[in-house]
């Protein structure tokens, strides 16, 4: 199982054809398990135009296993933020969050944002999908 970045999913859904998309476009067709988390599933349901689109895209990413972000995951990412920052690593609240939620459901993260999650993943256990 791999936690997909909303990043990523942009680019699939698009049909870019980056690295990261392929691997996810790779994973969904050989039925390997992908998940999503809260952060993920807003940020790519408030980029969409229309109230049908937002149905069709929450009713795919719906049936994929979801990891839900806790008190402690909250706590972890606040932590992991701080860590990033002390060795001068500026970066969204949010990807400290997704962060945390792969760390804690002990699953790599597919990315196309390498330069934060890798930051987070020197100061963390988290583990990147390449």
């Amino acid at each position: 199982m791999a936690l997909i970045d909303s990043s990523v999913w942009i680019d699939y859904l698009t049909r870019r054809p980056l690295a990261h998309a392929e691997i996810l476009a790779e994973r969904l067709e050989r039925g390997l398990p992908v998940a999503t988390t809260g952060v993920v599933l807003q940020e790519l349901l408030q980029g969409v135009r229309s109230e049908r689109e937002a149905n069709l895209l929450g009713a795919r990413l719906g049936r994929l296993r979801y990891l839900p972000a806790g008190k402690s995951t909250h706590l972890r990412a606040a932590a992991l933020f701080r860590k990033a920052r002390a060795r001068g690593v500026t970066l969204p609240a949010v990807d400290a969050l997704i962060a945390a939620v792969a760390e804690e459901n002990g699953v790599p993260l597919l990315t196309a944002d390498a330069a934060h999650f890798e930051a987070l993943a020197r100061v963390s256990k988290l583990r990147l999908l390449r």
